[in-house]
């Protein structure tokens, strides 16, 4: 059970208004010392510089029910924000401080215009999920991400992670499985149709990948080392 004296021994490990507003997060549980919260954000709060600061600060002051001052910060948080992983810090904020779904889509919007890598997508896409849980947005930066990953040398890799990412995030198998069936016309290596269909976990949808290396692959003996 936390209490002041258990949490105040916590305080010098604290490097960060991020890690300062966990810790008056943990000091609103029961038994929740709200005075001791509210003192912890007050000294720390002229100390943000960064979005994500800003917008830790205010789920707490949110948390202690002063709408006023959650507000005024995250006014702050917007007029801080920079990049595209700001603009995610942003968002979340928007959405669990001020209610505001649109205005967290539209930080997403563009921290979606800033990210080009498709690990960085997939984050986004995982990020936005647990948030607002944005179905449809999510397929948006799954789209980027598959054009993307037709870019890149490694293409079979990037497929997997995308596939692998959008079931374990997305939790929609027939999306899913269009994104094999769209990296399976694209790929033609026995090694890449390989590593797609031992990704699949349906053996169903990976028997055709499999007959299709049989089919296209003349060196019997490199085969059976891939396989």
């Amino acid at each position: 059970m936390a209490t002041r004296d258990t949490l105040s021994a916590k305080e010098a490990s604290c490097n960060s208004p991020e890690d300062w507003a966990a810790l008056a997060h943990e000091a609103l549980t029961e038994p929740a010392d709200a005075e001791y919260a509210k003192k912890l954000v007050d000294d720390i709060a002229g100390d943000c510089q960064f979005t994500k600061d800003l917008v830790a600060v205010a789920t707490v002051y949110k948390a202690l029910g002063d709408d006023t001052q959650a507000a005024e910060f995250m006014q702050q948080a917007e007029d801080y924000c920079m990049s595209g992983e700001e603009q995610i810090a942003l968002a979340e904020g928007k959405f669990k401080v001020l209610n505001d779904k649109a205005g967290a889509v539209t930080a997403y919007e563009q921290a979606l215009k800033e990210n080009a890598n498709v690990a960085t997508l997939l984050e986004l896409a995982k990020t936005m999920l647990a948030v607002i849980c944005d179905k449809e947005f999510a397929k948006k930066i799954y789209a980027k991400a598959e054009a993307k990953a037709e870019t890149v040398a490694a293409r079979a890799a990037e497929y997997v992670k995308l596939a692998q990412a959008a079931a374990a995030d997305l939790g929609e198998a027939e999306y899913v499985g269009e994104l094999y069936e769209r990296a399976a016309a694209k790929l033609s290596t026995p090694a890449d149709l390989l590593l797609l269909a031992n990704s699949m976990n349906d053996p169903a949808r990976a028997k055709p990948l499999y007959i299709k290396v049989l089919e296209s692959s003349g060196d019997v003996q490199s085969l059976a080392k891939l396989l």
